[in-house]
């Protein structure tokens, strides 16, 4: 076999209907990157402004508008002619695309999410070629599917109908992103030349392994393949070797099957794969050889399953790795750029995933809205050790079952099944994001209504009948459920709620959309697999996008990265606003709120989302930006440590906290991640290292209106030590206390009721409880605004990169926003609360002669003692 990337030398041009061009842009052709899109060949080109920059996404919209057309020469490899066949592969491409070579039609294709391959040797020349690929407007062929299918109710796309086209569909815009749809070869392509008569193709490796009584593993590999069948599996070359450096034990049995090979190997003395926290991640290395082709893979010996039996509660919602639970803490995983080829950067994939790991994380649901993301990926994971939750792509909308999608949908699901199988991490597949409880609730129902009074389809069958089928076939030893969430009931109409906190997965939403974030201990999901809480990104990666005299959280410039809600009724300025206000004193904060009344109260909002903006529409706040900024960054990780905290002294009912979002994929954008769009971390990624904890200490209220101390040990070792609970006023004096002992066996939670006098205090503004354990668990009898907070005082020494904080007040939740001085800047910590004549030491690291006056004055050093009841 002989392969030969085409790469190189690509062109790009507007094609077709060219009237939303601008005018300099119709007749020129400029270099194009492959992988890549056309935003960023067109911006590299210096031919458009940077999309993330101003309010430049509505100047830009007509690139989604537009056809465009891709073209390389190349000279093709003379070997490729002495293989009986050659394919055209093509790894990705975004997303309807005509391609030609030669002047001969090759294909037409509709389906950013699977690989194509064709057969070019009659098209193919010796010596130079010519390759032309068009691609169609997206935005408009998902209009003329809807037309053509009717059509189906779908959330968050300013952009279009994302379900009417098998494309990344948070392209079209979505609560946390821009409205950006691209168009391009968005992975490799190339040319491969092969025997397809006297030889094989290797297309897929199929491992499936179990656990016997013995202790020993068994490992069947199936490995798929195309050419003929029969010359595959006489031809002695036909090998596969399984191994490990550490694991001399394996043994090979014969080969079985026919129109596939598949080999058996068992371990005596297996090497598990284990996610983080629970064992090593060990890897072997899988090699097999049929014909000339070859193909190597690293396998993980693991079992996993999911186990939903029933229970005194409703079901359970349990993933279990080599026949042990797993409590399962992480974050939903979003595409980390809107341009892919940004996206897929290695270096970058693994930044983020190992910034997931630093922050506690066993898991990433990698999200249906979005990709099935890079081999590099799932590679990264696997040896990381962090398991993945991986959605079919169907986010939040009725999707049609007609041609041509059902065959596109079962297409792209065996793709990617087979591609991803022989990865260990690969621990759950699933069906949709949200649209069985969407059909339920949101009243979707009604509007699947067709002019004969039926019902149109809207892709339930894909969810109970068709991914589930191929994922039996093809990985039957990775567990599929249906949706996030679920109850596991598959009557969608009568059956137990698809959001019901007693039984399947649970999306938690009630306390952003509808109440405040203590509403979490409303619910107790058996796993919460989405919940979230907005805050902005860091200060300098919203002055990266916002100039100076634009950073106003009224303002057209901070709107315009604000993407939740909608306008008639509520957006996510205003539900920040509202939730701050709840719990903290902020001059003009009131003001703010009041002036972003929606229309329906009379009041003007100024324009944000997808429609085209002025500057002159903004609404400028009397609030302090910086003060703003930094509550509202409090506010989400006060938010998010109150919930997890929460669902994980509630195991085992519940079982698994993953939170919306890890990442983001934009710059400067207020949003639920705790990692902005240029990858700095906010203050709530410093929260999740301290909740996700595998030894975690929190007050939780009881039922009686009682408090309880609970101790959550997600370790294999009992914990077992002493410790003092203490209630303290806030100059540090202490006022009662209480003295237990507490043994906590491995992977469970311990519970300690606080006693009546600890727990009862005389000047609830006054006084708090603290557990003394590391981390410190503290508890606060009021909110903020009501709290008769000191003035901060501290003393300070800066010295070799450490700022040593002394504190001669209680300084509640200090930040040093380093970032402020030196975006390139990081700081070992924030959120830290000390108690009188406590101290703490930040590493601080930059290149640039920061001095101690800067890192502890305002804005770069923050707490919150100013915004409690004698801030007004």
């Amino acid at each position: 076999m002989i392969k030969q990337i085409l790469h190189d030398n690509w062109t790009v041009r507007a094609a077709g209907d060219r009237s939303e061009v601008p005018g300099g842009l119709r007749e020129i052709v400029v270099p194009a990157r492959v992988p890549g899109c056309v935003h960023t060949d067109l911006l590299r080109a210096g031919k458009i402004p940077d999309p993330y920059q101003d309010l430049n996404e509505h100047k830009l919209q007509w690139i989604g508008h537009t056809d465009w057309q891709y073209r390389t020469i190349f000279h093709a490899d003379e070997q490729l002619f002495t293989h009986e066949r050659i394919d055209l592969v093509f790894d990705g491409l975004d997303t309807v695309a005509y391609i030609e070579l030669n002047g001969s039609i090759v294909a037409e294709t509709f389906n950013m999410h699977r690989g194509y391959r064709f057969d070019v040797r009659k098209s193919l020349k010796r010596g130079e070629n010519e390759l032309v690929i068009t691609f169609a407007s997206p935005v408009r062929y998902a209009e003329r599917m809807q037309e053509k299918l009717g059509a189906r109710p779908y959330c968050n796309s300013p952009a279009g109908p994302f379900n009417f086209i098998r494309k990344m569909a948070c392209n079209f815009g979505w609560d946390w992103g821009p409205a950006l749809p691209t168009s391009g070869i968005w992975r490799g392509v190339k040319l491969e030349g092969w025997q397809d008569r006297s030889g094989v193709r290797i297309t897929s490796v199929l491992p499936h392994c179990t656990l016997l009584d013995d202790g020993s593993a068994e490992l069947v590999v199936v490995v798929n393949f195309d050419g003929d069948e029969e010359a595959a599996l006489v031809n002695p070359v036909a090998s596969a070797e399984l191994s490990h450096p550490d694991d001399p034990s394996i043994r090979q049995s014969e080969l079985i099957g026919f129109g596939k090979i598949t080999w058996r190997f068992t371990s005596l003395k297996p090497l598990l794969w284990w996610p983080l926290g629970h064992g090593q991640q060990n890897l072997y290395q899988f090699n097999v050889e049929i014909g000339d082709d070859r193909i190597e893979a690293r396998i993980g010996l693991r079992t996993v399953e999911l186990d939903t039996s029933p229970d005194d509660i409703g079901s359970k919602f349990v993933l279990k790795v080599n026949n042990k639970s797993i409590f399962c803490k992480g974050f939903n995983w979003i595409p980390d750029d809107c341009f892919l080829d940004r996206a897929m950067e290695p270096a970058r994939v693994r930044q983020r995933i190992q910034q997931a790991v630093d922050a506690g994380a066993n898991m990433l649901r990698v999200w249906g809205g979005g990709i099935f993301e890079t081999d590099e990926f799932y590679d990264i994971c696997d040896e990381m050790g962090v398991l993945v939750w991986q959605d079919f792509l169907f986010a939040c909308a009725m999707y049609p079952e007609e041609e041509p999608f059902r065959s596109e949908v079962e297409a792209e699901a065996r793709y990617n099944v087979a591609r991803l199988a022989h990865h260990p991490s690969l621990a759950i597949w699933n069906g949709c994001n949200e649209n069985i409880w969407a059909y339920r609730d949101w009243g979707w129902k009604d509007q699947l209504k067709d002019a004969a009074g039926g019902q149109r389809t809207w892709g339930l069958n894909y969810y109970l009948d068709l991914l589930p089928r191929i994922v039996k076939e093809l990985t039957p030893t990775i567990p599929y459920w249906a949706a996030s969430p679920w109850s596991g009931d598959p009557d969608p109409d009568n059956g137990v709620h698809p959001n019901a906190d007693t039984h399947g997965n649970m999306h938690v939403w009630k306390p952003w959309n509808h109440a405040n974030y203590d509403a979490y201990r409303e619910f107790q999901p058996r796993f919460a697999s989405e919940f979230g809480f907005q805050g902005p990104a860091t200060f300098a990666s919203i002055a990266s996008v916002v100039p100076a005299n634009a950073r106003d959280f009224g303002g057209a410039e901070m709107r315009h990265r604000q993407k939740s809600g909608d306008r008639v009724r509520d957006d996510g300025d205003r539900k920040n606003l509202r939730h701050l206000i709840e719990y903290f004193n902020l001059p003009g904060a009131q003001e703010l709120y009041d002036a972003l009344e929606p229309p329906d109260k009379g009041r003007k909002l100024p324009d944000c989302g997808c429609e085209p903006v002025h500057p002159a529409n903004s609404l400028p706040s009397q609030v302090n930006f910086d003060e703003l900024h930094y509550l509202l960054q409090v506010n989400q990780a006060r938010a998010l440590t109150l919930g997890v905290e929460w669902f994980r002294s509630r195991q085992p009912r519940c079982m698994g906290t993953l939170y919306w979002q890890l990442n983001d994929c934009w710059p400067g954008a207020t949003s639920w991640s705790c990692i902005d769009g240029d990858g700095r971390k906010k203050p709530l990624w410093y929260a999740t290292r301290k909740f996700f904890a595998d030894v975690l200490w929190t007050f939780q209220p009881e039922p009686d209106g009682s408090l309880a101390l609970y101790v959550i040990n997600d370790t294999d070792e009992s914990h077992d030590g002493p410790v003092m609970i203490l209630r303290s006023d806030f100059d540090g004096r202490t006022l009662a206390e209480q003295k237990t002992r507490l043994n906590v066996p491995p992977r469970s939670v311990g519970r300690v009721k606080v006693e009546a006098p600890v727990a009862t205090p005389s000047h609830p503004t006054r006084e708090m409880l603290s557990a003394n354990i590391q981390p410190i668990a503290l508890w606060f009898f009021a909110p903020d605004k009501s709290l008769n907070y000191p003035r901060p005082a501290f003393e300070a020494d800066w010295s070799s990169g450490k700022l040593a904080i002394r504190a001669k007040s209680l300084l509640r939740d200090v930040c040093v926003f380093v970032d402020r001085l030196d975006p390139a800047a990081t700081v070992s910590e924030q959120l830290v609360t000390l108690l009188p004549d406590e101290s703490f030491t930040f590493e601080i690291k930059s290149k640039l002669p920061l001095t101690k006056e800067q890192l502890t004055s305002p804005p770069v050093f923050r707490c919150v003692n100013p915004f409690g009841v004698n801030a007004l």
